[in-house]
């Protein structure tokens, strides 16, 4: 509203508004809001367009950091512009390759390539250009991926939907609710998954897997090469399945607390120790603390925190953790993590 207009001349201005049915009042006095958010984002979009035909590199970081910006109307109706756009969609493809390892601004670009069809000169160009990315809810649908590198990136949620994957580098990716949907023949075939470092889960055949021994019969399968994958000690895996409780495999924070009972519940590997071994042993080295009165137990903030997101996210293995594995593995001089 002008600024000229009074205290009541704009309180009854903002009156007037929400009548109609495109408004709402909004979260602060004097304030409106969409009252339909698909206007909102329409609108957004149309401005996104505009700056991504400017300056791709500063549309991407204000995408935002949503993990589900393929199905977004923001995303749709940038792609489908784009995609009849030539010198938008070669702006694009300059910017990809500009764009720093962190953050979600290249998962963004890429998602709008993906959702215009037009990545296919990306990675004929550069078949490792997305190792070490984030890719968390991007949607890869029927695309020639032959020989594409996703070494090290984070794959979380990613949908690789009717492609042809063969030779495809999958080594050190965090695989966790990764969808291998509708792929060809021989899809993947030859393509390579290493020791599966940060398998967590993958949906594939109609069934989700979360164990690493189907998970291994499945890539000897699918990849028509079967090699030995190496495999954390029990103890290794009881103590990172207590860790999942407080973190999630991307290393994000799942809780702060919980009860007692709830640490001893859940799988065993055999071997193992029992999983109140593994909180008693975190209690003593100071990765977790209590019980409290309310019979919980909390994770401890700062560095032990760090080290644990590493460990579930990466198996990394810091000295604390090495010397907490090394009470209570009952496997002599064990490497604890092989990989």
């Amino acid at each position: 509203l002008r600024p000229e207009l009074s205290a009541e001349e704009r309180a009854q201005a903002v009156t007037a508004l929400i009548r109609f049915p495109l408004f709402t009042a909004g979260m602060r006095p004097g304030t409106v809001n969409f009252k339909h958010e698909i206007i909102a984002e329409y609108l957004a979009a149309k401005y996104l367009l505009r700056l991504v035909r400017k300056d791709p590199k500063k549309a991407a970081k204000l995408f935002g950091n949503r993990l589900d910006f393929a199905e977004s109307l923001t995303c749709r109706y940038v792609a489908a512009h784009i995609g009849s756009d030539n010198a938008a969609r070669n702006g694009v493809l300059e910017a990809l390759k500009l764009v720093p390892p962190l953050g979600r601004d290249f998962a963004n670009l890429l998602q709008l390539l993906l959702s215009a069809h037009a990545v296919e000169p990306l990675f004929q160009a550069d078949s490792s250009i997305t190792e070490g990315r984030d890719l968390r809810g991007l949607r890869f649908a029927k695309m020639d991926l032959r020989k594409v590198s996703f070494r090290n990136a984070d794959l979380a949620a990613t949908l690789f939907e009717a492609c042809n994957l063969r030779e495809a580098k999958f080594e050190g990716a965090q695989l966790a609710e990764t969808r291998f949907v509708d792929l060809p023949d021989g899809g993947l075939k030859k393509a390579r998954f290493g020791d599966l470092e940060r398998f967590d889960s993958v949906y594939a055949g109609g069934r989700r897997m979360s164990d690493r021994e189907a998970m291994k019969q499945w890539v000897a399968r699918v990849t028509g090469e079967p090699k030995a994958i190496k495999d954390p000690c029990p103890a290794a895996s009881q103590v990172r399945k207590l860790f999942l409780k407080y973190v999630r495999p991307d290393g994000t924070g799942r809780r702060d607390e919980l009860p007692v009972d709830a640490l001893r519940r859940g799988k065993t590997f055999p071997g193992a120790p029992r999983p109140e071994e593994c909180v008693k042993e975190s209690i003593r080295l100071g990765y977790f603390e209590g019980p409290d009165f309310r019979h919980r137990i909390k994770r401890v903030p700062g560095e032990p925190y760090d080290e644990i997101v590493d460990y579930v996210r990466d198996w990394r293995l810091s000295s604390g953790l090495r010397i907490l594995l090394d009470g209570i593995c009952p496997i002599r001089n064990c490497r604890h993590v092989p990989f």
